[in-house]
């Protein structure tokens, strides 16, 4: 009888954390989100476009990266469908990213600021994310 007991808790225990592992691995990353948006022709950017306006080696953007950065915002769930900030999602990315002495609640306030167009909002939460290193 000691013994069904036992096997029963092992065979519990193993199908949680297995369950806790596959739902980890669902969970979109920022990387598989790029490689999702680098798919569709609209929203694919070059790479290296992208990474001398970041190091402000070039002052303009690509024509579509609003386009990209909203789709990759919306595959990581900061941004919903419907083109509006998702604040709890933000807030979690920011509170694990902030530094002794940044304010979370105003960092949040922010880069979750919503504009009239959601690849504005995108755009603009990229800039504050990387200006206060998150």
């Amino acid at each position: 009888m000691k013994f069904v007991v036992l096997l029963c808790v092992v065979l519990l225990l193993v199908t949680v954390a297995s369950s806790k592992k596959h739902q980890k691995n669902n969970e979109v990353t920022p990387k598989k989100a790029f490689k999702e948006c680098q798919k569709n022709a609209a929203t694919r950017i070059d790479k290296q476009a992208v990474k001398k306006y970041k190091k402000k080696e070039v002052d303009t953007m690509p024509q579509n990266y609003g386009e990209h950065l909203l789709c990759v915002y919306k595959a990581i769930g900061l941004i919903g469908e419907n083109g509006t900030v998702n604040q709890d999602a933000l807030k979690k990315k920011i509170s694990k990213k902030a530094q002794a002495g940044q304010n979370v609640d105003t960092l949040l306030q922010e880069c979750g600021a919503a504009k009239a167009d959601p690849k504005q909002t995108a755009i603009d939460m990229d800039s504050c994310l990387i200006k206060n290193n998150l």
